[in-house]
């Protein structure tokens, strides 16, 4: 059985097309975890709905916590042999759940499965995020960072993990992560199953998760600096372990799974220049590693070159008057 994982916060315009479409699987077999997240709109009344047309709906309620703190309670309710995320303002296409269930069967060693992705962003879908399909060794590192650079696809989404995994090595997401922390999740899932004899992924070639961009998502918002700050930390930190895990010593490698960090970067950066502006923004500049983001950060525009230039260079009094 495949247990499915849907946190809800406030989304009532998309609650119903996104339960449906599971609803909708040729796959049977599976349970639907709901949980709603302190929600102050009408979603948990579309939930109650929900689960009085279908019995394999599981309704759980909390206060406010966040996705993270959601998903851990689908993970610790969850009946399921295997488990798959989505989010609640998406949707997925019938076959979704079939066409996981079906790679695992190629090889009883398959401890993950990863779909693609169609993404929809300003009123148009943009592209399709998808995958060789292959079978490698979960400890594949060449293939899995090096060649599909898996790190930037970490979605919670798309993927179907094993529950005994998950279970045994008491992997949960990081409640106090801002962001990406389903990438360091997976990650973390990832090391843990590499040490099972055997272990490999399977990666299957369509794009069967209907992914929305909204404006104002926690993906284009940025929290406290001490909350980006952590983040960015976290990241650093589960790359080091698959290097160190994995023994990784390709430079090349090693700078494609280390780019990502400018990002984090500049959300601490963006924080640190919101209405209103620390008192401590010189203490706070001083904790992000300079020598990190002359390296890894890439200027788009002359105007970006410039605030990483006087950022580097710590002429920050200046890139104070122009971040404002």
């Amino acid at each position: 059985m495949i247990s499915v994982i849907i946190p809800v916060y406030n989304s009532e315009k998309y609650l119903d097309e996104c339960i449906g479409s599971v609803l909708g699987q040729t796959y049977q077999d599976f349970e639907l975890l709901l949980i709603d997240d302190g929600s102050m709109d009408n979603s948990l009344e579309i939930l109650h709905k929900w689960k009085a047309e279908d019995s394999r709906i599981i309704l759980l309620t909390q206060q406010n916590s966040g996705a993270s703190s959601a998903r851990n309670r689908g993970l610790e309710t969850a009946k399921g042999e295997w488990i798959v995320f989505v989010d609640s303002d998406d949707k997925v296409c019938s076959n979704y759940l079939q066409d996981l269930y079906d790679a695992t069967q190629k090889d009883l060693n398959i401890d993950l499965c990863i779909d693609g992705l169609s993404v929809y962003s300003e009123g148009k879908w943009n592209n399709d995020w998808n995958f060789p399909e292959i079978i490698c060794p979960i400890s594949d590192a060449k293939t899995l960072f090096g060649e599909i650079k898996l790190h930037k696809y970490g979605f919670s989404v798309g993927k179907l993990y094993r529950k005994r995994i998950i279970e045994n090595n008491n992997l949960e997401f990081d409640v106090k992560v801002c962001i990406a922390e389903d990438m360091m999740f997976m990650v973390k899932y990832i090391i843990a199953a590499s040490q099972r004899p055997n272990s490999k992924i399977a990666f299957i070639n369509k794009c069967n998760y209907k992914y929305y961009i909204h404006q104002g998502s926690l993906s284009t918002s940025c929290s406290s600096f001490d909350k980006e700050l952590y983040s960015l930390n976290e990241y650093k930190n589960i790359i080091n372990s698959i290097w160190s895990v994995f023994n990784i010593n390709d430079i090349s490698i090693k700078y494609t799974m280390m780019s990502p960090v400018s990002f984090y970067m500049d959300r601490c950066l963006n924080s640190i220049f919101q209405r209103p502006v620390s008192s401590n923004w010189r203490k706070q500049l001083k904790m992000i590693n300079r020598d990190d983001y002359q390296k890894y950060k890439k200027c788009n525009t002359s105007f970006e070159s410039l605030l990483k230039y006087l950022f580097v260079h710590r002429f920050w009094f200046l890139l104070y008057l122009l971040r404002r």
